[in-house]
């Protein structure tokens, strides 16, 4: 839930995602498909397709969102979440439709002829948004890891620099590592992760901050967490920090590892 909500508020302060859906009224309302051109008048029919392309689009990436990462948490691969995305997307928007045109065009939905092409068609772009949106945020973080460079890096040496694994404090240092090895800096966590710049990263314990990307596996052995970090390190999760890597997808499943 915490990960659809940050989904969702970042597509609503996107400028860029907004440009896109006021283009799209546009297209619509100059069109008229459905025969809206002729049984709208222009203002009108505007606003009704403002609010079918906008309010079924937050709505379905609210819940297209929360069913794909409860997908990939329980192991099921790339085609599968897309579709269970779309599933879910279309059971969503499809009641929308048909109340708003209900109330708007005065189309009823019960004839099933009508009924089952609004299905095929809601089915359809369900199915194309969900493969647009997996296909955006997989480019989203790949340009994002291969462009983003965090301030900390300016502080290592340029053979440490490297994308980041984790941060832990050692008296009153904190032991940067990074792909490319480790380094002691003077300074506190708290202001070390100010300058990681959007790395999507967890303070998992007082002493240790993690980048999300590097963590391998999580293992729980009895009240005990530890997170596998992909350079073969255990970094413990204090017990204040499981609901922060519940929510961020990072809690233990499988065989061993608790509930």
């Amino acid at each position: 839930m915490h990960f659809a909500k940050r989904e969702l508020r970042q597509d609503i302060t996107n400028r860029q995602v907004w440009i896109g859906l006021v283009a799209a009224t546009a297209i619509l309302g100059i069109v008229g498909p459905y025969d809206t051109n002729d049984t709208v008048r222009l203002f009108p029919r505007f606003a009704y397709w403002l609010t079918v392309v906008v309010v079924p689009y937050l709505s379905g990436r609210f819940v297209g969102s929360f069913t794909y990462k409860a997908l990939e948490q329980f192991g099921a691969g790339r085609y599968a979440c897309i579709l269970g995305t779309a599933l879910t997307t279309c059971v969503v928007i499809l009641p929308e439709v048909l109340i708003l045109n209900w109330l708007v065009l005065g189309v009823e939905p019960f004839p099933s002829d009508y009924l089952w092409m609004m299905i095929a068609n809601i089915s359809a772009i369900s199915i194309v948004m969900s493969v647009a949106l997996v296909m955006m945020k997989l480019n989203r973080h790949e340009i994002s890891r291969k462009m983003q460079v965090p301030r900390i890096m300016s502080r290592l040496k340029k053979g440490t620099r490297g994308p980041l694994i984790s941060m832990t404090v050692f008296d009153h240092y904190v032991e940067v590592t990074t792909t490319k090895g480790r380094e002691l800096l003077l300074m506190r966590l708290s202001d070390a992760i100010a300058e990681t710049d959007g790395i999507e990263g967890l303070q998992v314990h007082r002493s240790h901050w993690v980048a999300v990307n590097q963590v391998e596996k999580t293992c729980r052995n009895g009240e005990r967490v530890f997170l596998h970090m992909r350079d073969g390190r255990e970094i413990p999760v204090s017990r204040a920090k499981h609901v922060a890597i519940r929510s961020a997808g990072l809690w233990p499943t499988g065989n061993g590892a608790g509930k």
